[in-house]
């Protein structure tokens, strides 16, 4: 059960639809990343380019939910899909998988599972905020959301965690651990390695193409242009520097632009500013920069680092990423920096750039990023159901 198609969970349902241990079927409550959509949070028109339906079986579900046609749909209300419950409990499924309990309908599903006797497996990527809440408001809507994912947590079978952070996270939700499960947060290597291999050997010329001097090192910072990103830190941290051969390549829109070309200016610091770009249009940039910077103060499983890795490229990462202790290894493809810290941001960037191990370290996050695959959240998967049916058992003779 998934609210919409998706640029990084399709490549994950083929791959399920293509093992043969599995019969899969999605569920969509939306069909909303198919469609021209207005996303406020950027103020830009995102428009699908690819295909996000073919390889695996689908349908999708009457939305009824409270939303604005063509605007990005948010709100607990906004996926209200009154047949979802039929169709789970009419389904010859054995188990559920649901993403997220922040929908109406995925806790219709919940109880529509249950009381088909189904078992629910449950995926959310979401990481422990390193500020909690200030004000007696919020944190007395911290402890009811908390108090909520508790009970949905409870009613399910298993738990995916997609990285460390996320493990700790959920066990705060949980009284018993072995529900938990690994499902690495993961993109499609195959693709990206195969990728890097076909433009590695054009860099020159993308390079030349995007306005990049041969001596340049270049900094790509993929992302929303948005104050929880905080893509004005590396604006900083890199004036701190003073070295005119940097070029940060901002790849990405958001509010922060104007913001951005103007800091920019005022601090002397060279940068590229590309707008919105399509997924599918990502390689060419990761080939073209030769360090990765993601300094979020919240971004539980930011899928552009491990993008950035399949291209081999050393990493300047905030402690606030939910995988970064996991896929940084300070030291050996890259650095650790405490959010904010404009000073610790521009310490890690020179260590790299005055490095002589800097493609040594691209090669490492290679590595590193090889083992949180696809192939790994299929095993995940097939571990969690074993381990249900295992529990079933066990139950039984007693």
């Amino acid at each position: 059960m998934a609210k919409h198609p998706v640029y990084y969970t399709v490549p994950i349902f083929r791959a399920m639809a293509a093992d043969d241990r599995l019969d899969l079927k999605v569920l969509y409550l939306d069909d909303i990343s198919l469609r021209e959509v207005f996303h406020a949070e950027i103020n830009t028109i995102f428009k699908p380019d690819q295909d996000l339906l073919s390889g695996y079986e689908y349908s999708f579900v009457r939305n009824l939910g409270a939303h604005v046609e063509g605007v990005s749909h948010i709100g607990f209300f906004s996926h209200f899909n009154p047949s979802a419950v039929t169709q789970v409990i009419n389904s010859r499924a054995k188990y559920v998988l649901v993403h997220g309990y922040d929908k109406s309908s995925l806790w219709l599903v919940l109880l529509a599972a249950r009381l088909s006797g189904k078992k629910v497996l449950f995926r959310g990527e979401v990481t422990d905020k390193l500020v909690p809440p200030l004000t007696r408001l919020g944190r007395t809507k911290e402890w009811i959301r908390n108090l909520i994912v508790r009970i949905y947590l409870a009613n399910c079978q298993a738990v995916f965690f997609s990285c460390t952070g996320n493990r700790i996270h959920l066990r705060h939700f949980l009284t018993d651990d072995t529900k938990l499960h690994a499902f690495p947060c993961a993109v499609d290597n195959r693709f990206h390695h195969e990728q890097y291999r076909l433009l590695n050997n054009q860099r020159d010329t993308i390079r030349a193409g995007l306005g990049i001097c041969k001596d340049d090192t270049v900094i790509i910072f993929p992302a929303r242009l948005t104050g929880r990103k905080r893509p004005l830190d590396l604006i900083e941290a890199v004036a701190k520097l003073n070295r005119r051969n940097l070029l940060l390549l901002f790849v990405g829109d958001g509010p922060l632009c104007a913001n951005i070309e103007r800091s920019a200016n005022e601090l002397g610091v060279r940068i590229i500013l590309t707008g919105h770009i399509q997924p599918s249009k990502m390689p060419v940039y990761y080939v073209a920069a030769d360090i990765f910077a993601l300094l979020s103060d919240y971004d539980p499983s930011p899928k552009a680092l491990n993008e950035a890795m399949n291209y081999r490229l050393p990493l300047i990462v905030s402690n606030a990423a939910g995988t970064a202790i996991d896929l940084v290894q300070e030291g050996e493809n890259g650095y650790l920096v405490k959010v904010g810290d404009i000073n610790d941001i521009a310490s890690k960037i020179e260590k790299l750039i005055d490095s002589s191990r800097l493609a040594d370290m691209g090669c490492r996050s290679q590595e590193i990023v090889a083992s949180w695959s696809i192939d790994a959240d299929i095993a995940g998967f097939l571990s969690a159901v074993d381990a249900i049916d295992k529990s079933q058992l066990k139950g039984a003779a007693i």
